[in-house]
């Protein structure tokens, strides 16, 4: 049943099924029977597109729902007439075109891909953003509407195992949210706030219900012990447009100007947009975490800055409800940075998998001459820590804060850690260096160990144009 009609009635009790797609240009009236949305199902007025006195809607989650048309947003405010769909629907796409609003009724609607709201959608706390294996659904920013009422965002992780960065989406959601995926009273803190300020540990316990989620920080939280996949969900209303926030670096022992921020949308951020990030006095390298799969409290660290990944999987994509750590630049301390975005940075990748857990990545071949190399114990071959040495027409000996990437140490204690040194000592997880050296050339490394054992270092992967 493809192509466009003026008003539809569905009368039939052995149900009228749409396999393609169809454009209503006016109002579909459910009488008796079930209509099976298989296909595109686009209402392109938006005068009351639905009238239901007994018929319901079935959709199939292939289906995809738009209510108006770009460049045809008239009608009054609607609102979705209860009991419409035969249970609570779960569709691929919703695509919101008016411009007075669009309200759900009370049967819970679920997107398993992309919501693009070009004028006012009230959810009336009946949308949900699922996630699972394949991808995670999203608002996409380019929208020009607004989605006001609750909203419930899922993410899925490969792997349920101990400490995970996360971030909310929410403007105003507290840790409460979380209780149903961790134990927050659990004698240990299970969800923590990092604090540059401190002058010992950055980690500060967050686990009381009423504690805010703020937007653009990242928490970490622990979720167990079982190294099965999970899935974690938030709620409240989602985070749009510009945001910003004020970051510090004190130069203590410990913390060192690292803060612990997120990715405060409901859909991923692209790290090397070309417009929306503010970023003053903010170095351009982002650190990730991945939780261990034997030690519950520890993990390692990956960078990324200048299309250079240390471990070639994570990447200038921030995932959803991802937390991550930025460093603000060194200088008369204490030093304060400005770190911010908006809507330009957002994009519309439903596949890239919380903390980046897939299988490394190569080389990647002209964009700088590279090589990487890594250290592990000879009997765990498992316990792999990498390091990325590259050339740049513009980098320095010093440290670069634009092409360079710090060496945050793991926690995971049966990981070791190699870098390289600069001069000042600092020590760098990616190390760019002036293309114009000449060869042999020493590059000083370091190794940190937290158990006994034989350390292997290994060329993991290399640009031909060192040969």
């Amino acid at each position: 049943m493809p192509g466009t009609i003026s008003n539809l009635t569905i009368n039939n009790s052995t149900g009228v099924s749409l396999t393609n797609s169809l454009a209503i240009n006016g109002t579909l009236e459910l009488t008796d029977g079930a209509f099976t949305i298989n296909g595109t199902l686009t209402f392109q007025t938006s005068d009351n597109p639905v009238s239901r006195i007994a018929g319901t809607i079935n959709t199939n989650p292939a289906a995809n729902l738009v209510f108006g048309t770009v460049g045809n947003t008239g009608g009054a405010a609607f609102t979705i007439p209860a009991s419409t769909f035969t249970a609570d629907p779960i569709i691929t796409n919703l695509s919101v075109n008016r411009i007075n609003s669009l309200t759900l009724n009370e049967q819970m609607m679920s997107v398993s891909g992309i919501v693009l709201c070009n004028g006012p959608l009230n959810t009336n706390g009946n949308l949900t953003l699922l996630s699972d294996a394949s991808g995670t659904a999203l608002i996409d920013g380019s929208g020009s509407g607004t989605v006001s009422g609750s909203v419930t965002m899922q993410r899925y992780l490969p792997q349920g195992f101990g400490y995970k960065y996360v971030s909310s989406p929410f403007a105003s959601s507290t840790v409460s949210e979380f209780g149903d995926d961790l134990d927050l009273t659990f004698w240990y803190p299970t969800f923590f706030k990092y604090d540059e300020g401190r002058t010992l540990s950055g980690w500060v316990a967050h686990n009381d219900p009423a504690d805010p989620l703020t937007p653009l920080s990242g928490y970490a939280g622990n979720f167990g012990s079982v190294l099965a996949a999970n899935t974690f969900d938030v709620s409240g209303t989602v985070n749009n447009g510009a945001l910003s926030v004020t970051l510090y670096n004190n130069n203590n022992t410990y913390t060192q100007g690292l803060n612990l921020v997120g990715n405060p949308y409901p859909s991923p951020v692209d790290w090397d947009a070309a417009s929306g990030w503010t970023k003053i006095n903010i170095d351009d390298a982002i650190y990730f975490f991945k939780s261990s799969t034997t030690d519950q409290y520890g993990g390692t660290y990956s960078s990324y800055v200048a299309g250079i990944s240390s471990d070639g999987q994570v990447s200038n994509i921030i995932p959803s409800m991802q937390g991550f750590f930025v460093h603000v630049s060194d200088g008369a301390y204490p030093v304060s940075g400005t770190f911010g975005m908006n809507n330009s940075v957002r994009i519309t990748d439903l596949t890239h998998t919380f903390t980046k857990a897939g299988s490394r990545s190569s080389i990647q071949k002209g964009l700088y001459p590279q090589i990487r190399i890594s250290a592990e114990f000879d009997d765990d071959s498992t316990s792999v820590d990498p390091a990325v040495i590259y050339l740049h027409p513009f980098a320095t000996e010093e440290f670069d804060s634009d092409r360079d990437a710090l060496k945050i140490l793991n926690t995971d204690f049966s990981v070791p850690n190699i870098y390289s040194t600069l001069k000042d000592e600092k020590i760098l997880s990616i190390n760019a260096l002036p293309d114009f050296i000449e060869f042999p050339r020493r590059i000083p490394l370091g190794i940190k160990t937290n158990r006994e054992g034989n350390i292997l270092i290994k060329l993991q992967e290399y640009d031909p144009w060192f040969d």
